[in-house]
């Protein structure tokens, strides 16, 4: 009888590395509905103009190899921000705060701390690739509450990159987190010091822009090197259902919004991560007319930077 591979069997999991591109046993598993799509290739450079009497490609020789992809996944806890905002867990203060755990994370104009990450498709001979030298690019959350019917979930995104990558058939045995995914319903947005209880789904993108890590160099060979952010954007959507001239006001001030902005991802008390926006402005509002029902603007946005990021849940330590 055939045995397929299927991808609801498979384990995500990962690992701090201590130094870039050192492989290390992954401790942890991502978070639930988690899934990969690599972006793998060897770059093959073709080999012309070798005297030869023939239209054809002569010969083919691998180029610097590109590994990667985006790791999709709804998440469980914010760990993995770390990865995003650091340069590693020492990056992270944790509190132990009594009843729960605070983690506050200090923001790095370094290199953004690299992990190991496996891919494990279980089977009777399971199929794992390992990526060692990961790095993440861009961070996308998104939400939206008209997927309620059956989708539900927030969903983190990160754009990785990896030095290189393994096959094997050993999967790194581990239990995976039991908490409840966070919801669109989990999402508490604060702008301008006012809470938008009409926000029916949005995104928030944080870019690193990474160095390709790539250099004339024999010894890094056709692997790269670690890359450092160039600059970090923060920017992203929210959508919100129009009950008055608020987003119109807010726009047409053309000016910075001073006041709070924060954006929480809250599953219980003490059980969420708050992002504190600074150097927000709004950009295109689109708002077009709804015949059918209440009209909906959808809010175009940057901001500088966080003036804090702080989690709070039962872990330990990030």
């Amino acid at each position: 009888m055939v045995e397929f591979l299927l991808g609801r069997r498979e384990q995500h999991s990962y690992i701090e590395e201590s130094a870039y591109g050192t492989a290390l046993t992954p401790t942890m598993v991502l978070a639930r509905n988690a899934r990969f799509e690599p972006r793998d290739d060897v770059n093959w450079q073709e080999i012309k103009g070798s005297g030869e009497d023939t239209i054809t490609v002569d010969d083919m020789e691998v180029g610097p190899e590109t590994f990667g992809g985006t790791l999709r996944f709804a998440p469980q806890n914010w760990d993995f921000l770390k990865f995003v905002l650091c340069n590693g867990g020492a990056s992270v203060s944790d509190v132990n705060e009594g009843t729960y755990y605070s983690h506050t994370f200090t923001l790095t104009n370094k290199e953004r701390v690299s992990f190991t990450y496996e891919r494990a498709m279980q089977h009777t001979t399971a199929h794992v690739i390992t990526y060692e030298g990961c790095q993440v690019n861009t961070c996308t959350i998104s939400w939206d509450s008209a997927g309620g019917e059956g989708n539900a979930l927030m969903e983190v995104a990160l754009d990785i990159t990896a030095e290189d990558r393994n096959t094997g058939s050993s999967v790194t045995s581990l239990s995976a987190p039991i908490t409840a995914a966070f919801q669109f319903r989990n999402v508490l947005l604060t702008i301008n010091g006012n809470e938008i209880t009409e926000l029916v789904g949005g995104s928030m993108v944080i870019e690193n822009n990474i160095h390709d890590g790539r250099y004339a160099n024999y010894t890094l060979n056709k692997l790269r090197a670690e890359g450092v952010p160039l600059i970090m954007r923060i920017h992203g959507t929210f959508r919100v259902k129009i009950k008055d001239s608020t987003w119109d006001d807010l726009f047409d001030t053309a000016a910075e919004i001073s006041s709070t902005n924060t954006l929480v991802f809250r599953r219980a008390t003490n059980d969420d991560v708050t992002f504190t926006l600074s150097g927000l402005r709004l950009g295109p509002k689109p708002d077009p007319t709804n015949l059918d029902g209440i009209n909906e603007v959808t809010v175009n946005w940057t901001a500088e930077k966080f003036t804090s990021v702080i989690a709070k849940d039962s872990i330990s330590s990030y």
